[in-house]
């Protein structure tokens, strides 16, 4: 069983010491990984949860703000299960749940454990705090493998995002929230142009995306707008469709600065699910001479 100091003296001698330099490249890399685990991550997980939610934006603030990202996951789930959404659906949900976990095991190892440094490798580990001897553990990573998470956790933040159509249906029982869905159109329209401003070289297929999703929206509206009427039988089939094609213009505008679908599925060999080589290092104590 390793002992502290044990595990403080191996380290020494392979050449690892605190890292104290506030500055250094590797503070940056753990920075930049938290910045954007909790920018691209943790954020556009609460907004879906948020806007599964619906309602009023105070309502759904005062019961997912700051909620633990597990608790956010778990309450999609239940919001899954109960609209019975169908096995596609959770299996898809379930795959980028599955990622961000990962991402989040390896995101709380690198925020909670002490850090020692050799280089651009960086050993974590919990000799000074861990609960028994037997708990001691030291996880190593890199700069480039902290730098590759950063990057991949922004991919996941889209994924994120391509969820919405799946997930979320605006409100379509009434004729006051066709009311809100033809003011909704009328905001992501104006986001549309303004996210069109701030997004330089747009390859030609996401223009396309845009288009077709655009237009899909705009006569999915249209025929909104004629059949609203309360009793009209083709009411709620038309605004059932305009909710659909409102989430999926939305979505499509969420993804216009995304990398190609191939990119965004793309996984750090450090957090590909059944290899999970994290060098997990658990110090053994001399075995003592008879």
């Amino acid at each position: 069983m390793p002992s502290t100091l044990q595990t403080l003296t191996d380290l020494n001698k392979a050449g690892f010491k605190p890292l104290s330099e506030e500055k250094s490249k590797h503070y940056a890399a753990i920075g930049r990984l938290m910045m954007v685990v909790s920018n691209e991550v943790d954020a556009k997980l609460n907004g879906l949860l948020q806007t599964m939610l619906g309602g009023d934006e105070i309502s759904s603030r005062a019961v997912v703000g700051e909620m633990r990202i597990p608790d956010v996951m778990a309450a999609i789930r239940r919001i899954a299960t109960a609209r019975a959404l169908g096995k596609d659906t959770i299996d898809k949900m379930e795959a980028v749940f599955s990622e961000i976990t990962s991402l989040r095991q390896a995101r709380d190892v690198i925020a909670h454990k002490a850090i020692w440094a050799k280089g651009n490798k960086m050993a974590f580990h919990n000799a000074l705090i861990a609960k028994t001897e037997s708990a001691i553990e030291i996880i190593y990573f890199t700069i480039n493998e902290l730098n590759e998470f950063s990057r991949y956790a922004k991919l996941l933040g889209f994924r994120v995002q391509l969820l919405m159509p799946l997930l979320v249906t605006l409100p379509k029982s009434s004729a006051q929230n066709a009311f809100l869905l033809l003011i909704s159109q009328h905001l992501i329209t104006l986001a549309a142009s303004a996210k069109l401003k701030m997004t330089p070289n747009i390859s030609k297929a996401r223009l396309l995306d845009l288009q077709n999703a655009s237009e899909k929206s705009h006569l999915a509206v249209k025929a909104l707008t004629e059949f609203a009427r309360p009793l009209d039988p083709k009411f709620g089939e038309a605004q059932r469709a305009a909710s659909d094609a409102l989430v999926g213009f939305a979505t499509v505008l969420t993804q216009l600065d995304a990398p190609e679908l191939e990119t965004l599925l793309e996984i750090p060999e450090r957090l590909r699910p059944k290899r999970q080589r994290q060098e997990i290092a658990r110090p053994q104590r001399p075995r003592r001479s008879s």
